[in-house]
C-alpha cells in the first residue's frame, strides 16, 4: 500500500502509461481513509468546521484522477471511460493485459 501511495503521488499529473489493478486499489483504499480520518479531526476540532478535509479532498482530487485513467490505460481503454460509471467499474476489477499501445504491462 505504501508503494501505490508514493507512486500515486510521485506520477502526480502524469496520464502516460499504467497502474497495476493493486496500485489502483491500494491508492484508493488510501484516499478513502484520508478524507474519513480528516473528517474525524475535523469533528472532533469543531462542531462546524471542515476545513481539514476540504484541503485533503482536494489535495488528493488530482492525483485520483490520473491514477484511474493509468488503470484504464492498464486494461487497453482510454482514460474517458471514467466518464461512464458502471463500465469503468467493470474495467477496473478486469485483470491486467498485456503489453498494449499505453505500454508495457506493468509489473
Amino acid at each position: 500500500m505504501i508503494n501505490a501511495v508514493k507512486l500515486g503521488f510521485a506520477k502526480y499529473g502524469d496520464f502516460k502509461g499504467r497502474s497495476t489493478r493493486s496500485e489502483y486499489w491500494y491508492w484508493y483504499l488510501f484516499t478513502i481513509i484520508a478524507v474519513y480520518g480528516a473528517g474525524i479531526i475535523d469533528t472532533s476540532l469543531s462542531k462546524t468546521g471542515t476545513l481539514l478535509e476540504t484541503v485533503v479532498t482536494l489535495a488528493i482530487a488530482f492525483p485520483t484522477l490520473c491514477v484511474g485513467i493509468r488503470r484504464m490505460h492498464d486494461t487497453g481503454h482510454r482514460g474517458w471511460w471514467l466518464l461512464l460509471p458502471i463500465v469503468n467499474f467493470i474495467f477496473l476489477v478486469s485483470p491486467s493485459g498485456d503489453d498494449n499501445q499505453y505500454g508495457a504491462r506493468p509489473l
